[in-house]
């Protein structure tokens, strides 16, 4: 894999995990990047009442966004 120089050369699937509080309920983003735009957002919650609302809300905003501010 080269060095990515612009945007429009980020392209493939990432995710990552987070959680609010130890033992209160955990939250996992997938992304799929095409082109530097996030073509798909997955959003998976365990627990918390208040992060399912968040997921759910960040699951309707991101398709379609660029994946980097440059």
């Amino acid at each position: 894999m080269g060095k990515i120089k612009r945007i429009v050369d980020i392209s493939g699937l990432t995710h990552g995990i987070g959680w609010c509080a130890p033992q209160q309920g955990a939250c996992k983003l997938t992304l799929n990047v095409k082109e530097g735009v996030i073509q798909e957002a997955l959003v998976e919650t365990i627990g918390c009442s208040g992060m399912t609302h968040s997921a759910a809300m960040a699951a309707e905003i991101l398709p379609g966004k660029r994946s980097s501010k440059h």
